[in-house]
């Protein structure tokens, strides 16, 4: 097994739940195919790519897709509201290509209000 260990300064950007005010995400805001994470368009991004993104609460909501072409951010719904029921949800993803991780993102936290 290979080890590996990456300065914060080497993570990818964090991705970003919406709507949020901040490091808040409203539930009913979220919930009910509302919610999108939004994943930034990261150095060295290239057509190919495998991004796999998570949400992790309640559980982890989690999928991936594949760089189809170059955008800004690329976005996907949030399809299970049981992931927002808990104190706090976490984001992130990591990126691949043949079947290597290129990279891993930072996280981001956000606190989930009533």
């Amino acid at each position: 097994m290979k080890s590996k260990h990456l300065l914060r300064e080497q993570l990818l950007p964090a991705p970003e739940i919406r709507p949020s005010d901040g490091k808040t995400v409203k539930y009913s805001e979220v919930t009910g195919g509302k919610g999108r994470i939004v994943i930034p368009q990261y150095p060295g991004i290239s057509v190919g790519h495998k991004v796999y993104w998570s949400v992790k609460g309640n559980g982890t909501a989690s999928s991936w897709f594949e760089v189809e072409k170059l955008e800004p951010c690329y976005e996907a719904v949030l399809k299970f509201d049981i992931v927002f029921l808990t104190e706090s949800v976490v984001a992130s993803y990591f990126v691949m290509l043949n079947d290597e991780v290129l990279g891993y993102s930072d996280e981001n936290t956000y606190s989930v209000s009533r």
